[in-house]
């Protein structure tokens, strides 16, 4: 099957340009944001029988980790005024036990960080990554721990069209995992075959959210995570990438907007190309 992994019709872009603290009023655009993913993600298809166990997203507010304050304590919570109280708020009792967690309840806390969907709201999207580890005790705590290479296992196992169908935050949990998964200690606590492996499966949930999944996330940092392995992996890739203009600012900071359109192209038609020869054979992408 033919791959339609373009630019058009991205769930959503980083045009908010913010710099400084994030207001309460952000945050409630990001709960707005969350809300019209959650009107769409009803309508998302089904994809395996009832008996057939899949693999999604945790829900929003499933957290493994018990915090001081968090919103679930909705009269304290709607008292804080600053993003700055709510991360102080956001406080493990038992500090210590986060280091504790296992591998998939460490990657569950990160997803299910009150504050994950900050990433948004930042001049890039590894700016605002970088915030929410700055401000998670479990994201930090996962990416700089012996586990990381468990969040490539999350997302290899993990069902688009069943995650939009549970989560109303699925399309930005997603972007929030493909974020963790691009990260250097992530990509480098595991081996070549798995980059390999890992770079198969992100074409293929780039093909999916194309052709069948616009309405419930966006393929945008599917390019940068998939461009990150190639230049991991692929010499000639590399080289190639460094050709378009833009590019580097693109692979560090995750920002579409440093590439115009015909760049783009240029880069998803690299992407597919070099992939050919990267991929491992026995896997096949959809």
């Amino acid at each position: 099957m033919s791959r339609d992994i373009s630019r058009q019709g991205s769930a959503h872009e980083y045009g908010s340009r913010v710099v400084s603290g994030i207001t309460r009023g952000q945050l409630r655009t990001a709960a707005a944001i969350s809300a019209v993913v959650a009107v769409v993600a009803l309508a998302a298809p089904a994809t395996a029988s009832q008996d057939e166990p899949v693999e999604v997203l945790p829900g929003a507010t499933s957290s493994v980790i018990a915090y001081e304050t968090g919103p679930d304590d909705a009269k304290a919570w709607a008292e804080l005024e600053t993003k700055g109280e709510m991360v102080e708020a956001l406080t493990p009792e038992d500090p210590s036990g986060v280091v504790e967690l296992s591998p998939d309840e460490l990657v569950d806390a990160t997803l299910t960080y009150p504050l994950y969907f900050d990433y948004l709201f930042f001049n890039s999207p590894q700016d605002g990554f970088n915030q929410v580890r700055h401000d998670s005790e479990a994201v930090e705590a996962l990416l700089e721990g012996p586990d990381a290479a468990a969040l490539v296992d999350r997302y290899i196992v993990l069902d688009l069209r069943s995650s939009a169908r549970a989560s109303g935050e699925a399309g930005i949990q997603f972007g929030f995992l493909q974020m963790e998964v691009a990260q250097s200690e992530v990509l480098n606590a595991v081996s070549s075959a798995t980059r390999k492996a890992l770079l198969g499966e992100v074409l293929t949930k780039w093909s999916l959210i194309s052709n069948e999944l616009r309405a419930s996330y966006s393929p945008d940092l599917c390019a940068l995570l998939a461009a990150r392995i190639l230049a991991l992996e692929s010499p000639s890739f590399a080289r190639s990438a460094a050709g378009i203009g833009g590019f580097d600012d693109f692979i560090a900071s995750g920002d579409i907007h440093y590439l115009p359109a015909d760049k783009w192209q240029r880069l998803v038609t690299l992407i597919r190309e070099s992939s050919k020869a990267v991929v491992p054979a026995g896997i096949k992408i959809k």
